[in-house]
């Protein structure tokens, strides 16, 4: 039975994931991102949880989402500041979000109702990795380590920008999220196939 490393995902609207294409994409040639962010198979995104899930329970997943996602008229969002750290030893830049209740809340909806379906227990066959693409082994242990790194206070919100430079824009910018969504994982937290997604209205 096939098992797909996931993250369940808040999208943010096309005008705001256009806007972090275009920076992940004017500077990619100058680092060591030689994938930069676009909207089909490397797409912005907001991480609320990681882990594997089978075959079988995929669909179960999927409804966990979609009835979380049902909740929600709407899921105001704000990205505050850019923020920087080293990740797999590179630089790497984020725009952050502002932690609301509302956004604590969702994700502690989806980790309660998704972590009895889900493990945390990564290979790289897992993830969604084409044929000669580079595969740094520390995201089996970024999905294995999920649940005591990212949670509760330790949650921390952002959109990865896929660069080590950066261009600055106005912020804070407010923004509706546009759907929940199941991610499959790529390299380093890199969200490349949407295995489901449900709209927020």
């Amino acid at each position: 039975m096939k098992n797909y490393a996931i993250d369940i995902i808040v999208l943010p609207p096309k005008n705001i994931m256009r806007r972090c294409v275009k920076i992940s994409r004017k500077f990619s040639h100058l680092d060591r991102y030689p994938f930069p962010l676009n909207l089909k198979d490397n797409l912005p995104h907001i991480s609320l949880f990681f882990g594997v899930v089978s075959e079988k329970n995929l669909l179960k997943v999927a409804w966990v989402v979609k009835n979380i996602a049902a909740e929600y008229a709407s899921l105001p969002l704000k990205l505050t500041r850019f923020n920087s750290d080293v990740m797999a030893g590179e630089p790497m830049h984020f725009l952050d979000l502002e932690i609301t209740k509302k956004l604590r809340y969702l994700q502690n909806k989806i980790i309660a109702a998704a972590t009895p379906l889900t493990s945390r227990q990564a290979e790289k066959k897992m993830f969604y990795i084409k044929p000669g693409e580079h595969f740094n082994p520390i995201t089996k242990l970024w999905v294995k380590k999920y649940l005591k790194t990212s949670i509760g206070k330790k949650f921390s919100p952002h959109i990865t920008l896929r660069t080590s430079k950066i261009k600055t824009i106005k912020l804070p910018i407010n923004f509706n999220a546009s759907a929940l969504a199941i991610g499959h994982f790529g390299d380093k937290c890199t969200v490349r196939k949407i295995l489901y997604k449900a709209i927020l209205k």
